[in-house]
């Protein structure tokens, strides 16, 4: 897998573990991941450490590190142009934070799919480039609810049907905070 710089042999033996528990689990034969009649044909279970896991992979290869949803957002400098500019007008983390939410471009679950079905796709390799071609981006709520069902089922750039700003230069965190250093400066803290 490529090597990151900044990062220390601990950032990438975690990353290695959690990578191999994956393709392990996938791998199995365990009966706790196999299709139910409740499922969509064909279609292998994850339960809620396979969704971490997965989940924590994607902000790896995203933001360099693991976070939560709410400090995730604060991280991402990937975001759609209707995100930036609520970003660039927002005067509030908080109340911005509500109004964005975090979309996979190739989803979670489609990603557990693929290691289960695909054994070209099962290798440390394959997984760890998806995850760092098709990154999470933060979108507003509303773009997220307008993804069509037809592009939901569906991964990859034309999922995301909404334009894309440039890579910030910096956190929304920290123009957040460069903001309050600048408001003290001018006396105009709330």
């Amino acid at each position: 897998m490529k090597q990151i710089e900044n990062h220390t042999p601990d950032w990438y033996a975690r990353r290695d573990r959690l990578v191999a528990f994956l393709l392990k689990e996938a791998a199995s034969l365990d009966p706790c991941y196999r299709p139910s009649r409740r499922k969509a044909a064909g279609e292998f279970k994850k339960n809620d450490v396979i969704d971490t896991v997965l989940r924590t992979l994607s902000n790896l290869a995203t933001l360099g590190r693991d976070a939560r949803s709410g400090p995730a957002k604060l991280l991402n400098r990937l975001m759609s142009e209707g995100a930036l500019v609520e970003l660039n007008t927002a005067t509030d983390a908080g109340a911005w934070q509500k109004k964005v939410t975090n979309e996979h471009p190739l989803p979670i679950n489609e990603i557990w799919q693929r290691l289960c079905t695909d054994e070209a796709f099962r290798t440390a390799d394959r997984l760890w480039q998806a995850l760092e071609e098709y990154p999470m981006v933060t979108v507003l709520k509303e773009e997220d609810r307008n993804i069509a069902p037809d592009l939901r089922a569906r991964s990859g750039p034309g999922r995301c049907s909404f334009p894309m700003a440039p890579k910030l230069a910096v956190t929304p965190g920290n123009m957040f905070r460069a903001r309050r250093r600048a408001d003290r400066g001018t006396g105009l803290t709330a």
